[in-house]
């Protein structure tokens, strides 16, 4: 899962920590992370909305020095999602405000699984649990959802 990681997605996710930013990987990371191979090495993260939390992650970024000075409307409203890419050759960072999956942000937190880096003990992050993830991936947005959404009924049934 990490593998593809470059430093600045680990940074990111340690000052995200530091700075206690509400957040819960879904997309390939957690496919990833429940054995499902991934067609993308971009790394997704549900953000929780709240105007603390986005405060915080204003603070992770200006610490990594991204040109980012705030969020527009779209994304204060949950209608754009928050699309990074450190360097040409580092994958796309994908902060989602409105991903479905029939509860709500704090409790699907409450319901993840803590994920640590294989690499760097100390380095973690929450991960959607593998209930949570299949049924995101069985309201289709797009045809790898429906993909991912078969290969995880063929691992893990239904």
């Amino acid at each position: 899962m990490e593998s593809n990681w470059d430093k600045n997605i680990s940074s990111f996710i340690q000052l995200a920590n530091n700075h206690e930013v509400r957040m819960i990987m879904v997309g390939s990371g957690a496919m990833g992370f429940y054995g499902v191979k991934s067609h993308t090495s971009d790394v997704h993260f549900w953000i929780a909305d709240t105007s603390k939390n986005l405060s915080m992650l204003m603070l992770v970024f200006k610490e990594m020095s991204t040109n980012l000075t705030g969020f527009s409307a779209p994304v204060l409203i949950r209608k754009q999602d928050i699309s990074l890419q450190f360097s040409s050759t580092s994958p796309k960072l994908e902060l989602i405000a409105n991903f479905i999956v029939n509860k709500s942000f704090s409790w699907a937190y409450d319901d993840s699984v803590e994920a640590f880096s294989s690499q760097d003990s100390s380095l973690k992050w929450k991960v959607l649990a593998l209930e949570d993830l299949i049924v995101s991936k069985s309201k289709p947005q797009n045809i790898q959802d429906r993909i991912d959404f078969e290969a995880l009924k063929r691992i893990y049934g239904e």
